[in-house]
């Protein structure tokens, strides 16, 4: 329909559509779906092309549920390796049980975890931190829940360094892992700080340049992006059922 001024004047029209004569649900959606695009780019482009048939079968071996399971954790391990034929391994390394009193470290467990997976030419992924695979998710020891924050940062520094002294010459070491899921707010642990979890994983990287350092991050309910900007690798986790901090469920 031609547009006129109040003296009857047939006034030109644009035929070219306004950004503002769009309706406001689709600018909404064109503005929001710029951001969404690029994270879909940078995911996609993000994708490995690891030949799958390449990809080897790997577990989380974790001696204190094995223990908690009324199991022999060292028999266990032995029949993982030698009747499943596994060789690829994580191995928590937890604070509480390799440090249980200040300065004073016990690596007999971790050693023959990992001198056995070395006999059979394995490779181990080896977690280091507070925060490590299995409920109560955070290992600190007794002694140390008595610091500050201060001071607690500083004692966990001082167990990375001595842990990674001890085994960034392993022969079964293939990298290593600093943290797990560090970012995100679940067990029983301090508020999360992505700025020391940054500096634990620099911290590791500057005392071995050797291996490389990885890291996960929650897999339903996190970006994923700001951690793996932090490392050589990424590892999500990944649930069919996951119940939000809301109390519903997610499935």
């Amino acid at each position: 329909m031609k547009q006129h001024d109040p003296l009857g004047n047939t006034l030109a029209t644009n035929p070219h559509r306004r950004f503002g004569d769009i309706p406001l649900v689709l600018r909404v959606a064109f503005i929001l779906g710029i951001p969404v695009l690029g994270v879909v780019l940078f995911l996609w482009v993000g994708v490995s092309r690891q030949n799958i048939n390449a990809i080897q079968p790997g577990v989380t071996f974790s001696q204190i549920h094995a223990s908690s399971l009324n199991l022999n954790w060292r028999e266990t391990l032995t029949a993982i390796l030698d009747d499943l034929g596994v060789r690829q391994f994580r191995i928590p390394v937890y604070w509480s049980v390799v440090e249980p009193m200040r300065g004073s470290y016990d690596w007999s467990s971790i050693d023959f975890q990992m001198d056995e997976i070395a006999r059979r030419d394995g490779k181990v992924l080896l977690a280091i931190g507070l925060k490590l695979p299995r409920w109560p998710e955070c290992w600190m020891p007794e002694w140390v829940k008595k610091l500050s924050t201060e001071d607690e940062h500083a004692a966990r520094m001082a167990y990375l360094t001595a842990t990674v002294e001890r085994y960034k010459h392993h022969a079964a070491l293939e990298a290593w892992q600093v943290e797990n899921e560090a970012s995100f707010p679940f067990g029983v642990c301090p508020s999360p700080s992505r700025a020391f979890h940054q500096k634990e994983i620099a911290h590791v990287q500057a005392l071995d340049t050797s291996h490389e350092v990885v890291t996960t991050d929650a897999g339903e309910l996190s970006t994923w992006i700001p951690t793996g900007l932090l490392v050589n690798r990424l590892g999500i986790s990944v649930y069919r059922i996951v119940r939000l901090p809301w109390g519903s469920v997610w499935s």
